[in-house]
């Protein structure tokens, strides 16, 4: 048991006794069931087009101590199946989300070691994933320097054998691509205006041809009287895993404003993709490998890898989403998806491929019960059936769920 030794050994820190050193130690305990219902289509070939009911449970203990120079935090994860591809109960994976210590120097300076959840901008790049019951964390070492108006990270990450006994698809660090990962982030307020920038290089190993890939670009955002207006753009560059060279961008550019209770959110994505003549040994397909997917093009995850999930011929996603606060408590949203492939999938065929509508609600009862229902449809064209996720035009593919997240803290103390 030298887990529960450890944290027993934890929970009995002394702090110094001078009031000049802070001292803060929480424990939190997190259960979060999911029961999800899919039918009429499939995400990967693996899978089947049969109505699909399972449900995974993330059960985590969360353990930080925050101190005057140095933080500490620990978050111990076992996520559990029920009636997945039909075993009534199974681990998905034993293992930590996170686990790091923060030494600081001074009020701007730190530096994150170890195990980490790693999120920059909106997470469309970089993100810690947290609908996935494992989220994504990196292993490796991130500098952060941060005042009021301005902040800059730079990140070095790696992977490394993790093993397979417990590290199946639910592993929070086991699908990573790189050998090595390095991101820098500049970031800055003046007056309205914020400003991101980020540079990203991927180094893959030696069985892909010491490829090395890179990205850059950022964010703009302005607020004006209510109306926040934002512009995303990056330039994908270098040699992919294939070993080809890479030339392709993404372009995200959105509206939002709030009027009492009612938010909406209009705006699109295009990620390039290749056209019927690219050149061989180029790519023009931007691969998003790091961040979410579902919170930008819909809850099914029609579109969730990249380019496979498109067949490398890139995609436009105009959005319109909607939020109601009924009260502080419960909030209801419908998003609105169109799809449309940069360039068409085969000979003949149409750009459109569908429309997809989520509707969800969220209630809180109170600061640590948190209750989400979600419902998804899509709308096919026959251009979807080249990418072989679905069997027909005539049956709706389906997507539904119910979660629960209790999130208590069982431990607290400072000094």
């Amino acid at each position: 048991m030298p887990f529960l030794a450890f944290v027993s050994a934890l929970l009995m820190i002394q702090s110094p006794a001078q009031d000049s050193v802070k001292n803060d130690l929480s424990v939190n305990v997190e259960i979060r069931p999911r029961l999800e219902f899919k039918e009429n289509y499939r995400l990967s070939s693996e899978e089947n087009y049969d109505p699909t009911t399972f449900i995974s449970q993330r059960n985590r203990l969360n353990i930080s101590n925050v101190r005057k120079n140095l933080n500490l935090r620990i978050s111990f994860q076992e996520i559990h199946l029920f009636l997945k591809n039909g075993i009534g109960s199974q681990v998905g994976s034993v293992n930590f989300n996170e686990l790091y210590i923060e030494p600081k120097v001074g009020k701007h300076f730190s530096a994150i070691i170890g195990r980490q959840n790693f999120q920059l901008d909106n997470g469309r790049m970089f993100s810690a994933a947290p609908w996935s019951q494992q989220n994504r964390s990196h292993e490796g070492i991130r500098f952060q320097y941060v005042t009021r108006a301005f902040r800059t990270d730079f990140a070095t990450f790696f992977t490394r054998d993790y093993g397979h006994r417990f590290e199946s698809s639910y592993s929070p660090v086991a699908s990573h691509k790189y050998q090595y990962l390095l991101v820098h982030q500049l970031k800055g307020t003046y007056q309205q205006l914020t400003y991101t920038l980020i540079n990203s290089a991927e180094l893959f190993d030696k069985t892909y041809f010491n490829a090395k890939r890179y990205a850059s670009g950022g964010r703009l955002e302005y607020t004006l009287k209510g109306v926040y207006t934002t512009l995303s753009a990056f330039y994908q560059y270098g040699r992919n895993q294939q070993n080809q060279r890479v030339r392709a961008y993404y372009i995200q550019p959105e509206v939002s404003a709030t009027l009492k209770k009612f938010t909406f959110r209009v705006g699109a994505e295009l990620l390039s993709g290749n056209p019927a003549d690219v050149k061989n040994g180029y790519s023009n397909s931007y691969e998003i490998a790091y961040g979410v997917a579902w919170k930008f093009m819909g809850n099914m995850n029609f579109y969730a890898k990249f380019p496979a999930d498109v067949a490398n011929k890139g995609l436009f996603n105009p959005y319109l989403f909607l939020f109601y606060r009924l009260n502080k408590k419960f909030q209801l949203r419908l998003d609105s998806h169109l799809f449309y492939s940069q360039y068409p999938l085969a000979n003949q065929a149409k750009k459109y491929l569908g429309y997809e509508a989520d509707f969800s609600f969220n209630y809180k009862p109170t600061a640590y019960v948190d209750l989400n229902y979600g419902l998804s449809i899509y709308d096919p064209t026959s251009s979807m059936l080249l990418l072989k996720k679905i069997q027909n035009t005539t049956s709706t593919p389906i997507w539904s769920y119910l979660m629960i997240s209790i999130n208590p803290t069982v431990f607290s103390r400072k000094s």
